[in-house]
């Protein structure tokens, strides 16, 4: 009889999984959506909380189904064809997303010469990277976190794969090795007592290596970093190569002194085919520029970037910013490209700079910011979904994220009323609940599929379930893509690109995206590129007379806090200005508020005075040009609703 106590256990962490999964989902989505809002500091204190505790607990009961499926012997893996960029760039943007105000250089190095395709199980596959990625993540201070992919060996069968995570942290002592992959443990009690943490990620992430037929090996040396690797068969996919724009014969300049964010972007480049020249120098960039690249893609954080910018300008070539995670668009007129860089995204940069005239570059400044995506991606009226889903919070949740992006949405709650919706509406994209009252997500599928005018419309399941199977039985049931529960708003929307592309809009929706103009002096107190987007959306004067109306009681607390040579009390009020500054693009207090709390936050640092006193001048030095603005903006606004 024991050997059952086990499978019992896993059964019974199953089934508590499913019902706790649905009201998770919609407490991590809805505050994902409240975080985007502009909240009183102390309302934005508690939503960052709720936030973080329900990714928290999201993880635990991920943890403990994995843990027990692997004790019962129980862990199946899928076999299905996937691209494994995807999944690489999927593991690193939550990598990056999760190392706080760190400054990590966090990317992937993926060899040119693996296939686009493979099979395997892409969501266990992924749960390997996210697992050693966070393990490198919580373990480095400062530095970098590198995951690099190559290909050992091939044939006409498969593949076989290395992969490997390194970091710059603190290392492991040789002695504590063994216990790594122990689970609910960790290096030893100092480590969990400054890191916290359960220890069952790198026990999960080894499990699930070993039932891919391989052993994740550890090179560490304290105080210099860590290494996890392991090689792994897999088989080839049916197609040999992704549809990509052809790059051949393009050229790049690359400015940057980040090493692991210079590798990153050659492995990309080098699977485009585009030659690219790297510099550290500010001064070689004008030579460089001169010979006429596609673009010069330059590093905001290199020392007197703007000569590069100047430089570049002169010589006619575009400027694309490579942004850091957490910052915003510093050089104006340039194409934002947000690190770390995914391919498709360098792919549109490089194509759409390259089907630019020249001409037409030099006499508009907008033309490069144009070939940027919007981000409301999605013109009103254009696209209509179809969202199939019987949990009210999920509902207000799938109609919060996509009448955020211009995307009209009808709920129905049942199978049956999908199947009657779909006979009096023309739907874009359907999105199917697995699990419904009646007939279920997977026999609605097949019954709308069985109708000739459904037979092309996208069809995107949504379920919670965990077990072994699921994206299979949704794909062989007609879906064309699967989201697990949670699904995170920043996922769902991704999705949508996939299968609503933005070039259905027709032209009048298209003029609808042009950005508001900008009222005066935006480039010399906000970033003009976010001054645009929030105009567009018709909220910047409601935003910035927020920050109008607050920022006099929060200046008063600084001063008191700068007074009482109060730590925990700056750090927490720099916490609030990141988000509240950073929000209407008034970014140079906003790094000063983000430096100020990284220095709060070190025991060892003694310049978190001099930040706080340099913030409260930049911010009363600017807050009456801000209110100038805000009051031409809404000057502007009220002449246009007349």
């Amino acid at each position: 009889m024991a050997p059952a106590a086990p499978l019992a256990g896993l059964a019974f962490l199953a089934t508590v999984t499913h019902e706790v999964r649905p009201p998770l989902n919609a407490v991590i989505g809805m505050t994902e959506l409240l975080r985007q809002m502009t909240l009183p500091p102390e309302a934005t204190r508690l939503v960052e909380t709720i936030h973080m505790s329900g990714e928290c607990l999201l993880a635990l009961v991920d943890d403990l189904l994995d843990t027990s499926r692997l004790d019962a012997g129980r862990l199946q893996l899928e076999d299905v064809e996937f691209v494994l960029r995807d999944v690489v760039e999927e593991a690193i943007a939550i990598a990056t997303a999760t190392s706080g105000v760190k400054r990590l250089s966090v990317a992937a190095v993926i060899d040119p010469a693996l296939p686009d395709e493979v099979r395997g199980d892409p969501r266990r596959f992924g749960q390997v990277l996210a697992n050693l990625l966070a393990n490198a993540v919580k373990f480095t201070l400062s530095g970098y976190v590198r995951l690099r992919l190559t290909c050992v060996q091939t044939d006409g069968t498969g593949l076989t794969l290395r992969v490997e995570v390194e970091d710059s942290g603190i290392g492991i002592a040789s002695d504590a090795l063994p216990r790594l992959f122990i689970p609910f443990s960790q290096a030893d009690d100092d480590t969990s007592r400054r890191f916290g943490g359960t220890g069952l990620g790198l026990a999960i992430a080894n499990g699930i290596v070993a039932a891919m037929g391989a052993r994740i090996e550890v090179d560490s040396t304290p105080g210099r970093g860590s290494r996890f690797h392991f090689e792994v068969r897999l088989p080839a996919g049916r197609s040999d190569a992704l549809a990509l724009p052809n790059c051949e014969g393009l050229r790049a300049v690359v400015a940057s002194r980040d090493d692991i964010l210079v590798e990153a972007l050659l492995s990309q480049m080098a699977r485009l085919r585009v030659q690219a020249v790297v510099t550290r120098d500010v001064e070689s960039v004008p030579p460089l520029a001169r010979t006429g690249p596609a673009a010069v893609l330059i590093d905001p954080r290199l020392p007197d970037a703007s000569a590069c910018v100047a430089a570049s300008r002169v010589a006619d070539v575009p400027v694309v910013e490579l942004v850091p995670p957490r910052s915003s668009v510093t050089v104006r007129d340039a194409v934002p490209l947000r690190t770390p860089v995914r391919l498709s995204e360098l792919t549109h940069v490089l194509t759409t700079l390259r089907s630019e005239d020249a001409a037409n570059r030099s006499a508009s400044s907008a033309s490069p910011r144009a070939a940027t995506p919007p981000s409301v991606p999605f013109p009103r009226g254009i696209w209509r979904v179809l969202a199939v889903e019987d949990h009210e919070p999920n509902q207000q949740l799938l109609q919060h994220v996509l009448d955020s992006v211009g995307v009209e949405v009808d709920v129905v709650v049942s199978g049956e009323a999908a199947c009657e919706a779909v006979r009096h509406e023309r739907y874009d994209l359907i999105l199917m609940d697995c699990r419904l009252p009646g007939m279920d997500g997977l026999a609605t599928t097949r019954a709308l599929r069985a109708r000739p005018a459904l037979a092309h419309v996208p069809v995107i399941g949504l379920t919670a379930s965990t077990q072994p199977g699921t994206r299979q039985a949704c794909l062989e049931a007609g879906m064309d893509d699967f989201l697990p529960k949670p699904t995170r708003p920043s996922i769902l929307i991704d999705a949508l690109r996939r299968w609503l592309p933005p070039s259905g809009q027709d032209e009048d929706a298209a003029r609808d995206l042009e950005p508001s103009p900008a009222p005066a002096e935006p480039e010399t107190l906000l970033d003009h590129d976010v001054v645009d987007e929030l105009l567009r959306l018709g909220v910047f004067v409601d935003m910035a007379r927020v920050v109008l109306r607050h920022m006099p009681a929060i200046l008063g607390e600084l001063d008191a806090a700068i007074a009482a040579d109060d730590r925990a009390r700056l750090g927490l009020l720099a916490h609030r200005l990141v988000t509240l500054l950073g929000n209407i693009g008034w970014q140079q207090p906003a790094d000063l508020a983000g430096q100020l709390e990284s220095a709060c936050a070190d025991d060892g640092s003694i310049q978190h005075r001099a930040l706080a006193t340099s913030l409260v001048r930049v911010v009363l030095d600017g807050l009456p040009r801000l209110e100038r603005l805000t009051g031409r903006a809404a000057g502007e606004a009220s002449t246009c609703a007349r």
